[in-house]
C-alpha cells in the first residue's frame, strides 16, 4: 500500500511538474516575443493618415473620435496600417488611411489602397453561390463529386451545405499547408492535391471544425456549375453588378497596383507579437 501511494504520488509530482513546464513555457514565449518585438506606432498619435476628401461637417466630431480610435488600435494592436471608410444613406462621409502600406519604404495607406481580405473571400464566394442556386444550376445537398469529380468519395458522403456550413470534416488550413502556399493556382481544383487525400475528421454533419480547404471545394463546384473559370465568373456576376471595380484576385505572379504588403503574425495569431 505504502509503495503504491508513493508511486502514486511521483506520478503525481510528475503530471504536475510537466503542466508546470509547459505553463512556464507558454509564458515564457509570450514574454520573449512581447519583449522582442518592435512596437510599429510606440506615439500613436504621431501614426500618418491620408484622407482625399474633408469629412462632412455635421460628422466632424464622430470623425475625430474615430481617428482617436484607430489610432489607439493600432497602436494597441501593433499592426502595419489600416484603411477605414463609413457610409451613411449610401454616402462614403469618411474614408481616410492610418499607418503604413509598407513598413520597409514607409509608404504611408491611403483610401483607395487595396487590402487583402482573407477569409472574407468567403462571403463573396457564397454570393456566387446563391446565384447558381437561383438559376437551379447548383444544389446544396448533392454530393460534392457531384461537381468535384476530381476529390476522391470519402468514408462518408460530404455535401456543398455542409462544407459551406464546416461540418464536412475537412482538415484545417494548418500545418502541413506550405506546398499549397508556395504553388501558383489558376483553377480552384489545381488546389485539391494538398487535401484531397486526407480522410475527413469527423462523420460531416456531426461536429463543427473550420476549413478554408473545405472552400476551396465550394470554389470548385461554383467553376464547374457556371461552365467558366471562377474567378470570371466572379467578376462578371459578382464583382461588376455589386459595383465592386477595386476589387479583384490576388496574384503572386502579377503587378497589382496600390496593393497594401501583407503582414502575417509571427506568433499566435497575434500581430502584438511581431509581423513578418
Amino acid at each position: 500500500m505504502s509503495k503504491s501511494w508513493n508511486r502514486t504520488e511521483t506520478w503525481v509530482a510528475l503530471i504536475a511538474g510537466g503542466i508546470g513546464l509547459l505553463v512556464a513555457g507558454i509564458l515564457g514565449m509570450f514574454a520573449y516575443t512581447s519583449i522582442t518585438a518592435t512596437p510599429l506606432h510606440p506615439d500613436p498619435q504621431g501614426v500618418p493618415s491620408i484622407t482625399h476628401s474633408t469629412p462632412v461637417p455635421k460628422w466632424a466630431d464622430a470623425v475625430e473620435g474615430g481617428r482617436q480610435v484607430v489610432r489607439a488600435g493600432l497602436g494597441e494592436q501593433n499592426l502595419p496600417g489600416l484603411s477605414v471608410a463609413v457610409g451613411v444613406d449610401g454616402d462614403i462621409v469618411w474614408a481616410e488611411g492610418f499607418g503604413w502600406a509598407d513598413l520597409e519604404s514607409r509608404v504611408p495607406v491611403a483610401p483607395h489602397m487595396r487590402f487583402r481580405i482573407g477569409t472574407a473571400s468567403k462571403l463573396l464566394t457564397s454570393a456566387a453561390v446563391g446565384l447558381l442556386l437561383e438559376g437551379d444550376r447548383l444544389k446544396l445537398d448533392e454530393e460534392i463529386q457531384t461537381y468535384v469529380p476530381q476529390f476522391p468519395t470519402k468514408q462518408w458522403p460530404v455535401t456543398l451545405r455542409q462544407l459551406m456550413g464546416h461540418l464536412a470534416g475537412v482538415r484545417t488550413d494548418g500545418g502541413d499547408e506550405g506546398p499549397l502556399l508556395s504553388q501558383h493556382c489558376e483553377r480552384p481544383v489545381e488546389g485539391l492535391p494538398a487535401f484531397a487525400e486526407r480522410s475527413l475528421l469527423f462523420e460531416p454533419g456531426t461536429r463543427f471544425r473550420y476549413s478554408s480547404y473545405g472552400w476551396i471545394l465550394v470554389s470548385a463546384a461554383v467553376e464547374a456549375a457556371a461552365d467558366e473559370p471562377f474567378l470570371t465568373f466572379m467578376r462578371d456576376q459578382v464583382f461588376e453588378p455589386l459595383g465592386m471595380d477595386d476589387t479583384r484576385a490576388d496574384s503572386a505572379t502579377e503587378p497589382i497596383p496600390d496593393r497594401v504588403t501583407p503582414y502575417f503574425p509571427r506568433f499566435g495569431a497575434d500581430p502584438r507579437y511581431g509581423l513578418h
